[in-house]
């Protein structure tokens, strides 16, 4: 039986999912070269990510894009007290995938990870919770890497309070598409997805 070997996460695709698979291809093709490229604006990045979560994860639905917390919160059923000043500071990005929030506070490829940058995702992910008790709220954190003894002692602690940094180098490798599948199994799994019987895209070999 010949085999064609596609790398995409170790699954079996129908489809359906393999054009998912272009998709996500295509999305992080794009910001590859943006992160090699070293030039690009922060806002472009916010733009991209938020349009494409899949590079988050199968699964996560984009809530607010450099929107304030209250917004965020709003969009979410939360009820806030429009007095709360604090509350008007914006989150880079948050998604939603059931009942799971995922914060993401990003810098521009170039920039080494900072302090301010740390306090801010701990800010956002802490109001967060605290007005959307029924979600888990987890952080991520895009930068590149500091030597900054400071900052170090600092990304100790973020583990144990749910928010995860990597470097966009390391984003990159984890959310690079990857895909393998048979011949006469995906003619077969075609089959299936049209008849609606193939069980959703599982995530990628990673979790936030």
């Amino acid at each position: 039986m010949q085999t064609v070997d596609i790398l995409i996460h170790s699954n079996s695709y129908g489809l359906a999912q393999l054009l998912q698979y272009w998709e996500h291809r295509q999305a992080w093709g794009y910001l590859q070269d943006q992160v090699q490229s070293r030039k690009s604006h922060e806002c472009k990045l916010h733009n991209h990510l938020f349009q494409h979560p899949q590079l988050f994860g199968y699964g996560w639905e984009p809530i607010s894009k450099n929107q304030s917390l209250q917004i965020a919160i709003e969009k979410l059923g939360g009820k806030v007290d429009r007095i709360r000043k604090d509350l008007r500071k914006s989150a880079d990005l948050v998604f939603r995938k059931d009942d799971t929030l995922l914060v993401v506070e990003i810098m521009r490829p170039g920039l080494s990870l900072d302090s301010d940058h740390i306090s801010r995702i701990n800010l956002y992910k802490s109001f967060l919770a605290g007005y959307l008790q029924t979600y888990e709220v987890r952080g991520v954190l895009i930068a590149d890497e500091s030597i900054n003894p400071g900052v170090l002692e600092m990304l100790n602690d973020l583990p144990s309070i749910n928010i995860k940094f990597v470097t966009w180098q390391e984003f990159i490798q984890m959310t690079k598409p990857e895909f393998r599948f048979e011949v006469t199994r995906f003619l077969d799994s075609a089959v299936n997805q049209i008849a609606g019987l193939l069980p959703p895209s599982s995530d990628p070999p990673f979790e936030w």
